[in-house]
């Protein structure tokens, strides 16, 4: 068990992000700083807790991006997939920002080791259609309802902006697992 921290390099591995990050250090960090006592710890616990949780799937889909390889699916859903892995990074990079801001993120215990479960199915195509539905079709598909009752109910701008922008990607990721279904029929 580790801390959960994240951390950049910069340099050209930065630039590779720069497209999905523009306009992310001009978002106002700063209206959150009026948010105070227990709500702001709350709200702490909540988005260090999310910045863990897109980071985990940020796993899950590079393991999809690998199974789908070993399945022999087309190449525009196995790069989809791969494409994911940097969507859910700039999601958690964005919750990890709402938590310094406000304050700083929870300490978090976490076992890297174990971010995301792999398939118990036999066979690439099986193991690739386990890890889509469990991930796809369920996880990101139960998320994207959860987070747009989330944004409605936010009554700052800054969140309700993050929000949607994690709701935009997400739906996306959700669409994945039925498109896989299909072509694996």
């Amino acid at each position: 068990m580790s801390l959960f921290e994240l951390e950049a390099v910069g340099g050209p591995w930065a630039r590779r992000l720069a497209r999905r990050r523009a306009g992310l250090d001009a978002l106002p960090f700063s209206e959150l700083h009026a948010i105070d006592g227990a709500a702001r710890e709350a709200a702490r616990w909540v988005w260090t807790q999310s910045a863990f949780s897109e980071y985990a799937s940020a796993a899950a889909f590079a393991q999809i991006a690998s199974a789908l390889l070993a399945a022999g699916a087309p190449i525009d859903l196995c790069a989809a997939a791969g494409d994911f892995v940097a969507d859910e990074m700039l999601h958690a990079e964005l919750s990890a920002r709402v938590a310094m801001a406000l304050g700083g993120a929870v300490p978090l215990e976490v076992d890297l080791s174990r971010l995301a479960r792999p398939a118990e199915s036999e066979g690439a195509l099986l193991r690739a259609a386990e890890l889509l539905v469990r991930t796809s079709c369920v996880g990101e598909a139960l998320t994207v309802p959860l987070l747009k009752a989330a944004r409605r109910k936010s009554e700052l701008p800054l969140i309700k902006t993050i929000l949607m922008r994690i709701v935009k990607d997400e739906s996306q990721h959700a669409e994945l697992g039925s498109w896989f279904l299909d072509w694996a029929d």
